[in-house]
């Protein structure tokens, strides 16, 4: 087992903040082609497990830079990028108790955002864009700095755009999916089932997938 940590998370080195989907997904598979070239590996039966954003990237792996004799998809994203987190901002609003306006303020801010990353591929000029709307809703100070820093950032950008499904339908190995939940419930069995994935529910299990008690 070969675990592959995130850069400048632990001891990778790398840069983070300037880096795009692809670089991850690059980082993956020259972790993998390590442990292939191990002489105690087994090169035709090495896989990839991988967890949210991890999900996300495995079958990226696997398509362009090493294939993997399987995948185990935890909690993937499976529509792109920018509906599952104006869903998910949606309903972590909502679970906090706000109102019905306040949920939907957010996402009429999300949705926002997302159309500016989306269709600029300018990122000044993105940066201009996404500054004005978020003062707009009242967004200023060190707050304003870091929605900006974290809307503008290249990995970011890819993410929000990202479509998965045309790699998820693609992956031509022993593919499995995992889902907790209590978190996604019917929206994760909605996006799974546009991607029509083998897959296995961990119920009373959170994201991290850790056990609810009673």
């Amino acid at each position: 087992v070969l675990r592959n940590d995130k850069r400048v998370v632990g001891e990778s080195g790398g840069s983070f903040r300037s880096a795009h989907l692809e670089d991850f997904a690059r980082d993956a598979g020259a972790g993998m082609l390590i442990l292939k070239e191990q002489p105690e590996i087994a090169s035709d039966y090495t896989g990839l497990i991988g967890h949210s954003e991890g999900a996300m990237i495995a079958p990226l792996v696997h398509e362009k830079y090493q294939r993997a004799a399987f995948l185990v998809l935890l909690m993937p994203l499976s529509l792109p990028g920018h509906q599952v987190l104006s869903k998910q901002n949606s309903r972590m609003e909502a679970v906090t108790g706000s109102s019905g306006a306040m949920v939907d303020s957010v996402q009429t801010l999300s949705n926002k955002l997302f159309g500016i990353i989306r269709s600029d591929t300018d990122s000044s000029e993105a940066a201009s864009r996404i500054r004005s709307v978020l003062m707009q809703y009242g967004i200023t100070g060190e707050a304003l700095h870091s929605r900006l820093e974290a809307n503008t950032m290249p990995w970011f950008r890819d993410f929000v755009s990202y479509d998965p499904r045309p790699t998820l339908k693609k992956s031509m190995c022993q593919l499995w999916h995992v889902s907790a939940v209590r978190i996604w419930e019917s929206l994760q069995a909605r996006m799974l089932s546009q991607c029509d994935l083998p897959s296995q529910v961990a119920p009373r299990m959170t994201f991290q997938y850790k056990y609810l008690r009673d």
